[in-house]
């Protein structure tokens, strides 16, 4: 079994503006260790977000390429797009319109059991006790199940955006900013959540960021992007404690501090 779960190599994505184009990302690449944190952190427009959505198979770039579990992304065909969602997933900034407000929280969770099931639909005793152990696994009251996303706080909806997202037990999990739409007190329990489940389960996680207060937390290696680029790249705990990149030093500089107590 290979110890890279995510290989991106030379990724080129840029966007169609009034006036020309705007490189988002060029020549950018990496790979994600099993079982680690990779952090990616960069101010806004440094093309985070456009990474994570090239990862996720949610853009297609221009050049380049990006494997899961030695396998080219998937762009097309159902049986592979299925195959793709079972072992990796997302989890978006903000949590309340990551979920659909027309449905409970109950079928919020089942829709990705489903979705990836083909004719082999679960029963409903199966996916009831599915929906239980997810809830439970991400620290909420089993009676949420019957609720919608209004009637939730922003922690508990990102609790139940990370529960769906674990639905089909995936190897990979990309964050991207789970928490910044969040309260700091907030920020903080769900870092140790997403810590302890990758303990659990043994994830694979690709995390952005914008700030370094919360990589320091999190994170086995880092990368720091500007302007499309990867500017440093190494372990978190090096980079943080001895910046080269400039940039780099003045992301720390502005560095917020958060209580994981």
């Amino acid at each position: 079994m290979s110890a890279v779960v995510l290989k991106v190599a030379d990724l080129r994505v840029s966007y169609r503006r009034s006036g020309g184009s705007f490189l988002a990302l060029e020549g950018v690449g990496f790979e994600l260790i099993r079982g680690q944190t990779l952090a990616v952190v960069g101010e806004s427009g440094s093309g985070k977000s456009t990474l994570a959505y090239a990862c996720a198979g949610l853009l297609t770039p221009e050049q380049g390429s990006v494997e899961l579990l030695g396998r080219p992304l998937a762009r097309q065909r159902a049986k592979d797009l299925r195959w793709q969602a079972q072992h990796l997933q997302m989890v978006f900034q903000d949590p309340v319109s990551s979920l659909n407000p027309r449905q409970t929280i109950a079928k919020s969770l089942a829709e990705p059991l489903l979705s990836v099931a083909g004719n082999a639909r679960p029963a409903a005793a199966e996916i009831s006790k599915r929906l239980a152990e997810l809830i439970a696994q991400v620290g909420l009251r089993q009676d949420i199940a019957n609720r919608y996303p209004h009637e939730l706080s922003g922690g508990q909806c990102q609790r139940v955006a990370i529960a769906r997202a674990l639905a089909n037990r995936p190897e990979v999990l990309i964050c991207d900013e789970p928490v910044s739409a969040l309260d700091i007190s907030v920020q903080a329990q769900v870092i140790n959540l997403l810590l302890e489940l990758q303990q659990k389960l043994a994830l694979s996680i690709l995390f952005i960021a914008h700030d370094l207060g919360v990589v320091r937390r999190i994170a086995d290696q880092l990368i720091v992007m500007h302007q499309g680029k990867i500017v440093e790249r190494g372990p978190a705990r090096q980079i943080l404690s001895e910046p080269q990149h400039p940039y780099t030093q003045n992301l720390l500089a502005s560095e917020a501090k958060l209580d994981f107590g």
